[in-house]
């Protein structure tokens, strides 16, 4: 995959850098090879690039790719649209962070035996 990055725009005010990369490869790439390369390239974590759009031209090997790059996690939050697949995903990932539930003890069979005679 050749890389070549044809313009950045800093944008001081939503804190951000919008950049527009030229990406020549037989196969268009994916939303993750994307934010690696732009990271490598920038010095920026992935989790503050936000890929807008990857634009390929039938039967042609160039992609046009539209992102920004976020100087940080907030000012992310404050410009960028949550949407319901991602709210999902957050919803996911903070019940994978809880404990695990706590289970109950197994009645024993005595009681089981009880609580059907009351």
């Amino acid at each position: 995959m050749n890389f070549k990055i044809i313009s950045k725009d800093v944008k001081p005010l939503v804190e951000r850098t919008e950049i527009i990369v030229k990406v020549t490869d037989k196969v268009t790439p994916s939303n993750e090879q994307v934010k690696d390369a732009i990271a490598k390239e920038a010095n920026k974590p992935k989790e503050l690039i936000v890929v807008k759009k990857i634009d390929q031209k039938y039967g042609s090997d160039e992609s046009e790719v539209f992102a920004y790059v976020y100087d940080s996690q907030s000012s992310m939050k404050k410009f960028e649209i949550v949407t319901k697949h991602m709210k999902k995903k957050e919803v996911e990932a903070k019940k994978a962070k809880e404990a695990p539930k706590e289970e109950k003890p197994a009645k024993k069979k005595e009681e089981v035996k009880e609580e059907k005679k009351e």
